[in-house]
């Protein structure tokens, strides 16, 4: 094995005789005949590598400074990351597979070379930077949550209501008195503060 220490002796019969190596090593194979030959072979393996590349530290990734990461913006725009390269002890990094997407959990099967990422952001919503790194092996890292950029390009919507409700308009009529109030819903970002004032007067949150 890898240590050089070598293990017991396995009789395979005759015929074929076949072992599994588990890790970089050399094997030694003996066979004889009946009248007393004797072949040995010493063939080493040094290519088998079963350990995972370094997955990429979130800390070490530079975001763009108009998205701050996990933070509401309200103006879209170009966007851009990259990050330090990730190592691989064994068989060499290949490189990343790379998602962007609103899917917190997605996942892109497609590997490129090179350590950043880059988009355009026009619509409002949630997007999540993920990444996995891959070996020339085939071995992949977990996949890692990067960055989550947050935008919100959209006024909350307000409704004013009148004895609770919002099917009244300026022209409509009451007969008792009536109590004025407003709606208000914001699907993203969330409401931060409602206010009212009375013919004039000081602003009132509500």
């Amino acid at each position: 094995d890898s240590t050089g220490v070598w293990g017991a002796w396995t009789n395979c019969g005759a015929g074929t005789c076949d072992a599994v190596i588990a890790e970089n090593g050399q094997i030694e194979y003996y066979s004889s005949n009946r009248l007393g030959g004797v072949s040995r072979t010493y063939p080493r393996v040094d290519n088998i590598d079963k350990t995972v590349p370094s997955a990429i530290n979130p800390g070490d990734v530079s975001g763009p400074a108009a998205f701050p990461n996990n933070t509401w913006v309200q103006s879209g725009g170009s966007a851009a990351w990259d990050w330090p390269d990730a190592s691989d002890s064994g068989s060499g990094l290949e490189g990343y597979r790379i998602f962007w997407g609103s899917d917190p959990a997605g996942t892109n099967a497609v590997t490129q070379v090179s350590s950043d990422y880059a988009t355009i952001i026009d619509s409002d919503g949630i997007y999540y930077l993920r990444a996995q790194t891959v070996d020339l092996t085939g071995n992949t890292s977990a996949w890692t949550d990067l960055y989550t950029v947050r935008l919100d390009g959209t006024d909350p919507v307000s409704l004013p209501t009148a004895n609770g409700s919002t099917a009244w308009d300026s022209s409509t009529w009451f007969n008792t008195d009536t109590t004025l109030g407003l709606q208000t819903t914001d699907n993203l970002s969330g409401v931060n503060l409602s206010q009212f004032r009375i013919d004039g007067g000081s602003w009132i949150s509500s």
